[in-house]
């Protein structure tokens, strides 16, 4: 059994159980039992023998499933992010016992709420799991392709005999399921990602027991001057020797490069960011406050959180550096499932945990007597420069062709009545460069133009065709294949502008680009960032300069899986309970004034 002694904890979800095993930088994602209660519901009419049968179908319908997941984000994702951002999991064949055996050693790390449900652990009827690099690690594009074999149970890839045996009888178990909408696919679409730690829907209470010798000590939060940096962009040097000249040149500024005698780790950060502009609403109300604001009052009446986020990712999406780091201040402050922070894999800041991140910053930053400013205030204007960093090679640097003719970055100047950010009569609206991994998430976000209010009669319009032809569900593509991007942009390459907004073609276009918008709503950016040392420059990294420094870096985005089609009908319910509360809520706080 110490084949599964390298396996490390890493978050879990209503979905998926995620694990890491350090010596090989691998994460994997499996599937629970909670996935799969309703396909195992409706296969056991059909199965005479209880646990063979069943058990063979309900591993060939996951292998389906998940092999749809790697066809959306290889096929529809990367195409759209680029391959920089993107990393294509794996779908492997596991040891039998390698889900009983990782949540035996997930033990104590597991939240107390989830170890006494069966239908929390993972599901043994399934023997595969997706599997992709550990994106808390710097990692450059070449990586991305890569599938180094596991080291546990029995893993294959897909296209091996005995994968491609096993799937020809999935064929003819689920012939009968192919038609139809995959029951299982509202469930999986809202799986951890393979290097996330919570879901959206299944927020964990955290205890809030704030370090405050860690938060803010005597820097105050409304301070949003920045740290000065230089960015010079060696990332085209190919010969080494030229970047070890660099660094030469560079040490001659003090602490600029850590010695090879230090050791050197990578931090990263996980970041939420959620929807990041405002869509115009038939309500007044509503076009003043950003969704992911009005929803913090719907989690904290349920009791998700006990308090709402201070962060509004307007302000991270607005491309001004003030405004940007404030929404970083606001994640610092107020986690919840939006924020987490890893040093070498391992969680040290987030919603559960909170370790002493200047600490922790005072033995990662190279020495800088020249630095005077608070390591987290430096460490934030760090890792704003990287989420603005544009690739140097960006084959898909252009916008989104889905969307001709439009001004991608029009709502960057938004502002929502919720965030606490302080504007100075001089702030200036800025752009979000092109190619950044921001503008990416943006572009395709704002694929929605009408938001749920608006697609929910294109959906029911839809549905109600489908009810009397079930056939038209494959022919429009709403729930895959995912072959290439033509998905998206309709039969022959049809565009919307091309289209009678009256068409059943419309109405299907308009709700695929908002279940990509939903996406790409849902993603989160991991930014894994190490100082340079001599003895780590490899061909083909970006380096970034900044305050002096050299940083290796690497920006990937995950939690990427296709949205179904019928999950629109759960987001309509979601969106009525969040105007209802807010509506409750803001309500409440005017009469609380006007009783003044």
């Amino acid at each position: 059994m110490d084949k599964y002694f390298n396996l490390e904890y890493r978050g879990e979800g209503n979905c998926a159980m995620v694990f890491a095993d350090p010596q090989t930088r691998q994460v994997y994602r499996l599937v629970k039992s909670n996935a799969t209660r309703k396909v195992k519901k409706l296969l056991r009419a059909s199965v005479t023998n209880h646990d063979e049968e069943l058990s063979h179908k309900i591993n060939m319908f996951v292998r389906k499933e998940l092999e749809k997941v790697i066809s959306y984000m290889n096929n529809i994702m990367k195409p759209l992010l680029s391959s920089r951002y993107v990393v294509t999991p794996n779908l492997k064949i596991l040891h039998k016992k390698f889900g009983e055996q990782a949540v035996l050693l997930a033990g104590e790390a597991r939240p107390a709420h989830r170890k006494n449900s069966p239908a929390d652990n993972v599901d043994p009827d399934v023997q595969c799991a997706l599997v992709l690099p550990d994106c808390c690690f710097v990692c450059n594009s070449d990586l991305n392709e890569s599938s180094a074999v596991s080291s546990f149970g029995n893993s294959m890839h897909l296209n091996s005999p005995i994968c491609q045996e096993d799937l020809r009888r999935s064929n003819s178990c689920c012939s009968a399921d192919s038609q139809e909408s995959s029951p299982i696919a509202e469930h999986l679409d809202d799986s951890l990602d393979a290097n996330s730690s919570a879901g959206d829907e299944v927020d964990e209470v955290d205890s809030y027991s704030f370090s405050s010798a860690f938060y803010l000590g005597n820097e105050r939060m409304e301070d949003s001057s920045l740290h000065i940096c230089e960015l010079r962009d060696i990332r085209d040097v190919q010969d080494v020797s030229e970047v070890r000249s660099c660094l030469d040149t560079t040490n001659s500024m003090a602490g600029s490069v850590k010695s090879d005698g230090e050791p050197v780790f990578t931090l990263s950060i996980e970041i939420k960011p959620k929807k990041s502009f405002m869509t115009k609403s038939s309500s007044d109300d509503f076009n003043q406050v950003c969704r992911f604001c009005m929803h913090q009052h719907l989690k904290t009446k349920s009791g998700q959180w006990p308090q709402t986020s201070s962060y509004c990712p307007l302000d991270l999406f607005s491309g001004n550096k003030h405004r940007m780091k404030h929404a970083l201040w606001s994640l610092i402050k107020t986690p919840q499932n939006n924020l987490k922070i890893c040093k070498n894999g391992k969680e040290v800041y987030g919603s559960e945990i909170r370790q002493n991140l200047s600490a922790i910053l005072s033995t990662w930053f190279p020495s800088n007597p020249n630095r005077t400013k608070k390591l987290i205030s430096v460490f934030l204007d760090l890792v704003i420069e990287v989420l603005l960093t544009r690739p140097s090679t960006d084959q898909n640097s252009d916008p989104c062709p889905a969307k001709p003719g439009t001004p991608v970055r029009s709502f960057c100047s938004q502002k929502c009545d919720s965030s606490s950010f302080v504007y100075c009569e001089d702030e200036k609206s800025e752009e979000l460069p092109q190619g950044c991994v921001l503008e990416k998430i943006y572009s395709l976000q704002s694929l929605d133009d009408l938001d749920i209010e608006g697609v929910y009669p294109l959906y029911k319009q839809l549905k109600t065709r489908m009810e009397k032809e079930p056939w038209l569900i494959n022919h429009w593509c709403l729930n895959g294949p995912y072959d290439d991007v033509s998905w998206l942009l309709g039969r022959d390459g049809e565009h919307l502008s091309d289209l009678d907004p009256d068409s059943l073609d419309y109405a299907v276009l308009k709700v695929k680009r908002f279940l990509v918008s939903k996406t790409l709503q849902d993603c989160s950016i991991i930014a894994a960032i190490q100082p340079v040392t001599k003895s780590s420059i490899q061909h083909k990294q970006d380096f970034l300069r900044f305050d002096g420094d050299l940083y290796n870096f690497s920006v990937k985005v995950i939690d990427l899986d296709p949205k179904p089609f019928e999950k629109v009908e759960t987001y309509y319910r979601q969106a009525s309970d969040i105007a209802k509360t807010f509506a409750e809520t803001s309500s409440a706080f005017t009469k609380d004034c006007d009783s003044f």
